[in-house]
């Protein structure tokens, strides 16, 4: 299991992932909250895959700064993730990489449809306190 997830078994967790950018005409947020399974994956010690689903809010806003152009947006939608994880036995250490599939329900401004490159990463974290 990761670290930063609030688990409930050996095999369930919820996690929450924020993220955003920040530019001088551009802004947006996106907060996914997701419900995950996870499985052991061969026989390697501390080696997991998951999936999970769950759903996302986002906001965007736009300003030009110089012409008077604004819009602004909120977007509800749903969230899947799938990945592999591997949690260090001898120090709080885990490494991951996944993907973030999201199909936005309710168009406005630059969400709408189906976001299969936007989401997904490779992560390394260190759990404080154990």
């Amino acid at each position: 299991m990761h670290p930063n997830q609030l688990t409930f078994n050996e095999t369930s967790a919820i996690e929450v992932i924020g993220f955003g950018r920040f530019y001088t005409f551009y802004n947006y947020l996106e907060i996914n909250g997701l419900y995950e399974k996870h499985q052991p994956l061969a026989d390697v010690d501390g080696l997991f895959w998951y999936w999970g689903v769950g759903g996302f809010v986002g906001f965007s806003s736009y300003d030009d700064g110089y012409f008077g152009t604004t819009d602004s947006s909120t977007s509800l939608g749903v969230t899947g993730v799938g990945g592999v994880t591997y949690q260090f036995s001898n120090i709080p250490l885990s490494v991951a990489v996944d993907w973030m599939p999201r199909i936005a329900l309710s168009r406005g401004g630059f969400y709408g449809g189906f976001f299969g490159s936007r989401g997904g990463g490779a992560a390394v974290r260190y759990a404080f306190g154990g």
